[in-house]
């Protein structure tokens, strides 16, 4: 069962995605702020950990800096979310841990499909989610 870390800032954001990856076997936690994030790497290193640039106190581009002086808070693999970052400034994020960055509003299959996410959800059709009659879409505000 893989574990998923979403730090978000938007509590329907973090509802939405515990929603979403329980629904298809993940252990999920969350953190609202920065400070949150890194006490949870502190107890639990992720196989995944979606984290929002956004974040209060200390933002993930902290948390980043963070986990790159602390090797043991490294997770698997790091996808990168942004309301207000350009793509320009979300692809210098661009790599390791970092496999994708995304510019909100973004479609909930975008996370997935890179190659690098496939082994950690090799059951999982996430893709379904958005060809549902009503697609699945996530906003800067973290509504759907």
């Amino acid at each position: 069962m893989p574990t998923v870390l979403f730090a978000d800032p938007d509590r329907d954001h973090r509802k939405l995605y515990v929603w979403l990856l329980t629904s298809y076997g993940c252990r999920v936690e969350t953190a609202g702020d920065g400070l949150q994030c890194l006490g949870k790497l502190r107890r639990v290193v992720p196989d995944l950990l979606i984290l929002d640039l956004e974040l209060p106190w200390g933002g993930g581009n902290g948390v980043l800096r963070v986990m790159g002086d602390d090797p043991r808070l490294l997770p698997a693999r790091v996808v990168l979310t942004s309301a207000r970052a350009s793509a320009s400034e979300l692809d210098a994020f661009a790599s390791p841990p970092v496999v994708r960055v995304l510019a909100k509003p973004f479609e909930l299959s975008a996370l997935f499909e890179r190659a690098e996410l496939g082994p950690l959800f090799e059951r999982a059709d996430f893709g379904a989610v958005a060809r549902g009659s009503e697609r699945s879409t996530v906003n800067g505000r973290g509504r759907r």
